[in-house]
């Protein structure tokens, strides 16, 4: 995991705020560990996604409505791949909930695809 965390903290030129580059990349991380059905390194990464998303949600300019929906998915999913039931399902409702509040119909819709594709 620390090759993956040198590389995720390391910034990116164009990218102008955490939710660029960390959060998004923590997130990729998550997915990939969870595909892999690798408990440990998905829920490590899912929630420093969460701890950074939860940094940016109220200073970035860049963080979007959809923005925590994908964090909570990927928790949900990790959670699911390490086999707890209870942690998973709070994590997806969590997701849920953000989804309906977001604005744009394609935005949500693209969310859902992503939640919709497991089950805890």
């Amino acid at each position: 995991m620390e090759v993956f965390d040198s590389i995720v903290t390391v910034k990116c030129p164009a990218c102008d705020t955490p939710r660029d580059v960390e959060v998004d990349a923590n997130y990729m991380i998550a997915r990939v560990h969870a595909k892999k059905e690798r408990a440990d390194p998905a829920l490590h990464y899912a929630k420093r996604c969460l701890e950074l998303a939860e940094k940016a949600k109220d200073s970035d300019k860049n963080f979007n409505d959809w923005d925590l929906p994908f964090v909570y998915e990927v928790l949900a999913r990790a959670y699911s791949v390490a086999g707890k039931k209870t942690e998973c399902k709070k994590y997806k409702q969590l997701s849920q909930k953000a989804i309906d509040e977001i604005s744009d119909p394609e935005d949500k819709k693209l969310c859902q695809g992503e939640l919709d594709k497991f089950d805890c």
